[in-house]
């Protein structure tokens, strides 16, 4: 692979996230170098807490968001494929293959979060995001290609 090879799309993204990268460090550098200006108080102190826990929270839930969105992606183009392919689907109904268990995953998933931040168990929940997610897994070892197994030597 070249670096030619790569569509014009991916590297403009690719450089424009590392830009915006770049720009928040410098910030954070910034802000972070100001000296003090004598005793700060118990107040400031849990303030200057709270916003680098918000800013950490912020960069954490950014990252699980784009990689559930890949993941998400993969799991859409391969449900899309069983849809047409082991069950003859066609004119827009094969999407409904990765609506109805990824999307009654995601909110089963949404629910149980509810839940637990409320205190409660959310085991059906909890259990309903396992049963959506085996059941695309399922789907997905079903229309996957077989690989020919290869002796060693040959």
């Amino acid at each position: 692979m070249k670096l030619s090879d790569i569509p014009l799309g991916w590297a403009v993204t690719g450089i424009a996230g590392l830009l915006v990268s770049a720009l928040l460090v410098a910030l954070l550098r910034s802000r972070g170098s100001a000296p003090a200006g004598g005793t700060d108080s118990w107040e400031r102190s849990e303030e200057r807490r709270h916003r680098k826990e918000s800013l950490y929270g912020a960069a954490s839930y950014t990252l699980l968001f784009c990689c559930a969105g890949v993941a998400a992606a993969l799991s859409f183009h391969g449900l899309v494929g069983f849809g047409v392919q082991n069950l003859g689907l066609s004119g827009g109904w094969e999407y409904l293959v990765p609506f109805g268990l990824d999307g009654a995953a995601m909110f089963c998933s949404v629910l149980a979060v509810r839940e637990a931040s409320h205190g409660d168990a959310a085991l059906g929940s909890r259990l309903l995001v396992w049963l959506f997610a085996g059941g695309r897994s399922a789907s997905s070892a079903g229309c996957a290609p077989r690989a020919r197994p290869t002796r060693p030597g040959r």
